[in-house]
């Protein structure tokens, strides 16, 4: 069985002049929660409204349903409760977090669904909710709401169509066309199939599939979490490009990382 260093070395890539082509994406597939994280939110609007103490406090509570809800779909969505610890925890120390950070934030954050700013405010409000007894002030219950809705906003943009179709090639493979649209001809591609809840590698070879098995990584490995963060960071070639390179670091690959140089289309 290949695997994606493999497939590298194959095309000979020359990863001093790497470039990722985005190529698309998918819509995603509803989970089937009977509640989502859009009508926790709408509850606590409507609680802000109503605007008594019994009220207040129901908005810290939609607030934080909001956002647990909207969590508990990522995971979801990708299969990350089932992952390998190893493999999260070894990605998981590349960044760093405030204190007391849940893992299933830390992913989020990780991940690129969401900045750690708000990432910081939405763990101000879950504490809030599980630590605090005090008479919570209309501003304070304002901001978690919109927070609240900041988060949500945030990640629906990354999940509402997953950009995983990605195309890793070099320069010297790259073909231009009459309207200058970059494309190629040797290429690993990738995207995320949603059913299989894995991402799908595949080599491309003077044009054609033939003879290529698609290899799949699943989130038991360390290489998902960094094709998914590279997934989130499309339009942020500062970002994706880091992610690259830990996913170089990921497979053991021996270019040394001050060596390699990659670029967007």
């Amino acid at each position: 069985m290949n695997s994606l260093k493999d497939f590298l070395k194959i095309l000979k890539l020359d990863l001093t002049k790497a470039v990722i082509i985005h190529d698309g994406g998918d819509g995603y597939q509803k989970t089937d929660f009977d509640l989502l994280p859009k009508d926790y939110l709408r509850f606590a609007k409507e609680d802000l409204e109503v605007g008594n103490l019994r009220g207040l406090i129901n908005v810290l509570s939609n607030s934080k349903r909001a956002i647990d809800c909207q969590v508990d779909e990522v995971h979801s969505i990708f299969y990350l409760r089932n992952n390998n610890k190893k493999a999260r925890d070894t990605f998981l120390s590349k960044f760093s977090f405030e204190p007391n950070t849940p893992i299933p934030l830390k992913l989020i954050q990780a991940l690129n669904f969401a900045p750690s700013y708000l990432i910081s405010k939405v763990r101000n409000i879950r504490n809030k909710i599980e630590h605090d007894y005090v008479k919570p002030q209309f501003d304070e219950v304002k901001e978690a709401v919109e927070i609240a809705d900041l988060f949500i906003r945030s990640v629906r943009g990354k999940i509402w169509i997953i950009e995983s179709h990605m195309i890793l090639t070099d320069e010297n493979k790259l073909i231009d066309d009459e309207e200058h649209h970059s494309f190629t001809d040797d290429g690993i591609y990738t995207r995320f199939d949603q059913d299989k809840k894995v991402f799908k590698i595949q080599l491309k070879r003077n044009s054609t599939y033939n003879g290529n098995e698609p290899i799949n990584i699943s989130s038991k490995v360390e290489e998902f979490f960094w094709l998914l963060r590279m997934t989130n960071s499309v339009d942020d070639e500062f970002e994706i490009v880091k992610s690259f390179k830990f996913l170089l670091d990921a497979i053991d690959h021996e270019i040394p990382r001050d060596k390699i140089r990659c670029k967007t289309i």
